[in-house]
């Protein structure tokens, strides 16, 4: 018994697995089920292979992605851009909202521009407002981050005449770093909320941007086999940075939550 290809529409044999013609896989019945769909991805994903193996390189042997991609070896990881986009998603999926209420619950200094009205901190809607502005101005900050990052680097490295593309590979790759540390930490950092309501959000910066730091140093080492004391000054220009958008995105955050309030309330 024969069968058409559905995607050139070739005659083909009933128990063919490919077209002979276009190459497409010729779906069974049997292929549509739970533990053949569950192969599927699997096989798609190249999980444990390929992210796998990008994951451990990512988060143990730091710039040796950057290094390796920029050498020509794009097919043993994954590529940079996906690989951003899936640490964004499983961020702000998993991780995000156990930073967000750790960060609200103790903000209120934060939330108390010039003390100049002092219902901002205990009133609920100043919460509820800052809540939604922090998600907006953060998720852009830490999305625009890689590409202000890469033209920082290149400014930093100008006279060493790497391409472009390195610095932006580089720039990604810190910020996939960027989104496995701070979801870490903030799942830590919510765990300890319940355990230690009374401990302090401030010590948190030191673990989290002390832990960035070191990883920059050490991709920037392997990455472009800079001197330690080259990677030192790079870990430094990128931590820099990297706080400073923070800080920038949520003071943003603050003003316009405490101006949306003074509106509401008058």
């Amino acid at each position: 018994m024969m069968r058409v290809c559905k995607s050139c529409e070739t005659t083909t044999s009933e128990d063919a697995t490919f077209c002979s013609r276009c190459g497409a896989r010729q779906l069974a019945h049997t292929d549509l089920g739970i533990a053949a769909s569950f192969r599927y991805v699997l096989r798609e994903a190249d999980i444990p292979g390929k992210i796998g193996r990008t994951l451990l390189v990512l988060l143990v042997k730091p710039g040796e992605l950057t290094r390796a991609y920029v050498s020509g070896a794009t097919g043993l990881f994954v590529s940079p851009i996906r690989l951003l986009l899936a640490m964004v998603a499983v961020y702000f999926l998993v991780a995000g909202p156990y930073w967000l209420d750790y960060n609200v619950t103790h903000s209120g200094a934060q939330l108390t521009p010039g003390d100049s009205n002092p219902a901002f901190v205990d009133d609920p809607l100043a919460f509820e407002l800052y809540k939604d502005a922090i998600v907006d101005y953060q998720s852009v900050s830490r999305l625009l981050g890689p590409l202000l990052l890469c033209w920082l680097v290149a400014l930093i490295r100008i006279r060493t005449r790497e391409p472009f593309g390195h610095h932006l590979v580089f720039a990604v790759h810190y910020y996939c770093f960027d989104y496995a540390w701070a979801g870490l930490m903030a799942i830590a950092s919510a765990t300890q909320l319940k355990l230690l309501p009374d401990f302090s959000l401030v010590s948190w910066w030191i673990p989290i941007f002390g832990g960035l730091w070191l990883y920059a140093v050490l991709a920037a080492r392997r990455a472009y086999a800079d001197k330690w004391w080259q990677a030192l000054l790079m870990g430094f220009a990128v931590i820099i940075f990297d706080m400073l958008l923070t800080s920038l995105a949520d003071g943003i955050a603050v003003g316009y939550a405490f101006a949306q309030f003074n509106d509401t309330a008058g």
